[in-house]
């Protein structure tokens, strides 16, 4: 049994706040992927209300949280949101949003598509399977197996889709189709962000170039800034890795390459790591240097690395 399963039906209100073990199983309740199911035993003791996976319980409230108010709402908060992810699924998967959204997937042949609107595409050999010897045969790469239209069985589909299609469906389109505006909005950013990374990496490699080897000496104490191309975070543990250091005195940028795999020359190591040791070259303190530095941290936290 999981940590929230049966222990949250012994759970105590404390004050007006519910204890943890009750909300994560209050939590629960919204996934779908969960079955609810009300008014059933595990192991001899009735319960109000259980989820199950698999035919099995997994967590549940006992009864006398049923008349309690703050978890009864809860509860009934939580199941009306679960019920909201359902129909938004349901909506999602309809034949007529997928294609007025035009997401022609292989399921979509399988098991969405009216059997009557199936076999008249079929018949007509407007949808048709490609397997993956038959993109090898047609050097198309990039695409993956499965069912296939013509464009004239598209042009069906839409025309069939429009007819049959309820409000709450064209609704839904209209959300997929903003949805994927603003992913692509977001993709837009993201890859400009990844443009000015690449930029002042490339000006990063210009200066470490004209670095001078450092002495011999412990790791240095500052602040650290991977570098995403070879991350010390990474591959630290194994030995490799490449990292910029802003010494805490502010009166060097270290540039570290870590040189502790097996087949590196450990002989040439001046960076003290506690493993095999690195290789490091330095620079005097530059406030442009910092701010490059600075600013690839921003960028990390933007496109989310390292996290």
């Amino acid at each position: 049994m999981k940590s929230w399963g049966f222990e949250v039906g012994m759970g105590e209100l404390r004050g007006s706040r519910m204890d943890e073990k009750i909300k994560m199983f209050i939590e629960k309740l919204k996934n779908p992927l969960y079955e609810v199911v009300f008014n059933t035993y595990y192991q001899g003791e009735k319960l109000w209300i259980a989820l199950k996976i698999n035919g099995e319980i997994v967590g549940g409230l006992k009864e006398k949280w049923k008349d309690d108010p703050e978890v009864k709402g809860a509860v009934e908060d939580a199941l009306r949101i679960r019920d909201e992810k359902i129909k938004e699924k349901k909506l999602r998967n309809s034949w007529q949003v997928q294609v007025l959204s035009e997401h022609y997937t292989s399921p979509l042949y399988d098991r969405s598509l009216p059997r009557d609107l199936y076999f008249k595409l079929k018949k007509a050999n407007h949808i048709y399977y490609v397997t993956e010897n038959d993109l090898e045969e047609m050097d198309e790469f990039f695409d993956e197996p499965g069912w296939k239209i013509t464009e004239e069985g598209k042009k069906i589909l839409r025309e069939e889709a429009e007819k049959t299609a309820t409000p709450e469906m064209l609704e839904m389109v209209k959300k997929i189709r903003a949805e994927r505006e603003e992913n692509a909005r977001k993709e837009k950013e993201k890859e400009k962000l990844r443009e000015e990374m690449r930029r002042i990496l490339k000006e990063l490699d210009e200066i470490e170039a004209t670095a001078t080897l450092a002495p011999r000496q412990n790791f240095p104490s500052g602040e650290m800034v991977d570098d995403p191309r070879h991350s010390w975070q990474e591959y630290d543990a194994f030995g490799g890795g490449h990292v910029y250091v802003i010494d805490e005195k502010k009166q060097y940028i270290y540039f570290i390459l870590n040189n502790g795999r097996d087949g590196d020359d450990w002989s040439r190591n001046n960076i003290m790591t506690g493993g095999a040791g690195a290789i490091g070259w330095v620079v005097p303190y530059n406030e442009e240097i910092e701010k490059k530095l600075r600013r690839l941290k921003e960028i990390y936290s933007e496109l989310h690395l390292f996290e």
